[in-house]
């Protein structure tokens, strides 16, 4: 008895909106299914759409070997700069912000690999900090309010201004 299975090389890509960005998990999931449709016609993705974390967000598994020809998908350091403005283009499609140009470039450049995957899986400290940051300053109405609610949530803030 033969078994066949299909050897499967796969490429992962991450869209992910700020948590204040007013996006529904079916809206995101939405986006992430015609982005796919339209970055990888002929590939087959696999689209998971998280909505268990501080932000929204969608992982694509793309084989990178397609199913009908046998040819490989050719992805290289460009790829980002090319689906980028696609992925931009439906985020506005539906109403919702896009990274300007400028904070683009420091915001990638100022990642590593290891960072982008720690934030991919909502493991980042830095920007579990950033959350953390953004929520007490939203809810705080003053400074001592602010200080009281990070240490609320086990950080120190050191008084610098006395």
């Amino acid at each position: 008895m033969t078994n066949l299975s299909r050897i499967c090389t796969t490429r992962h890509y991450v869209q992910s909106f700020h948590p204040a960005e007013p996006v529904t998990g079916a809206l995101a999931h939405k986006i992430a299914r015609e982005f796919a449709e339209r970055a990888w016609p002929d590939s087959e993705v696999l689209i998971a759409t998280h909505i268990d974390a501080a932000h929204i967000h969608t992982h694509f598994l793309v084989n990178a070997v397609c199913y009908e020809t046998g040819k490989m998908l050719r992805q290289g350091p460009s790829t980002l700069r090319t689906l980028r403005p696609l992925s931009d283009k439906l985020c506005m499609k539906y109403g919702l912000s896009v990274l300007p140009k400028e904070q683009r470039k420091e915001s990638s450049m100022g990642m590593s690999a290891r960072e982008y995957r720690s934030a991919a899986k909502g493991e980042s400290w830095k920007f579990q900090l950033m959350n953390t940051v953004d929520l007490c300053m939203r809810s705080a109405k003053t400074r001592t309010e602010f200080i009281n609610e990070m240490e609320r949530r086990g950080y120190q803030v050191p008084c610098l201004c006395e």
